[in-house]
């Protein structure tokens, strides 16, 4: 029972290990899901050494993140990870990404997040922010929803935004 608590503590104080981690714990949303994650991490962590978990733990991520379920991941399925990958890369290069594939979306900007984090060593992502879902640093900050086949600016509700940027600029000399 020592050894598991050092385990968990040791992956807390991690903060790759961490980031990942809080990911995969969002994705993997039932008890269940989670269980046998942690399961298998853990029942991982304490056989091998610690750059073989820390590899194994982001192959969980990446292939977690496209949509691949746990029973897959564990058992190296690479033709159910070409199956969600495709997928995956597919929704992201929809027009409407936020409309038709918010989840993808959202999948793929908090992945990069945890890139960025991941980056500078000892820096762990706020779950708390995402437990909201108002990832500001992660939510585009564009008002640009997508553009119309003529090329103009739309927001998501496809309002052309070129008119509103003309009321405003238009207000700016006005005497008041």
């Amino acid at each position: 029972m020592r050894l598991l608590q050092k385990s968990i503590e040791d992956t807390y104080n991690d903060s790759i290990s961490y980031n990942y981690i809080g990911v995969i714990m969002y994705i993997r949303n039932s008890s269940e899901e989670r269980f046998a994650f942690l399961r298998w991490y853990f029942n991982l962590n304490s056989r091998e050494n610690h750059s073989h978990t820390r590899s194994e733990l982001k192959r969980y991520y990446d292939w977690s993140i496209i949509g691949v379920n746990h029973e897959d991941i564990v058992s190296n399925d690479i033709s159910k990870y070409t199956e969600a990958r495709d997928r995956f890369l597919n929704e992201l290069s929809d027009d409407l990404l936020f409309r038709n594939f918010y989840e993808t979306a959202y999948r793929w900007l908090i992945r990069q997040n945890i890139r960025q984090d991941n980056l500078h060593n000892g820096r762990k992502f706020n779950f708390e922010i995402e437990r909201d879902r108002s990832l500001e640093h992660v939510y585009p900050k564009s008002k640009i929803g997508h553009r119309s086949e003529e090329g103009i600016a739309l927001d998501w509700e496809t309002t052309d935004l070129t008119h509103k940027k003309k009321k405003k600029r238009s207000n700016y000399g006005a005497k008041r």
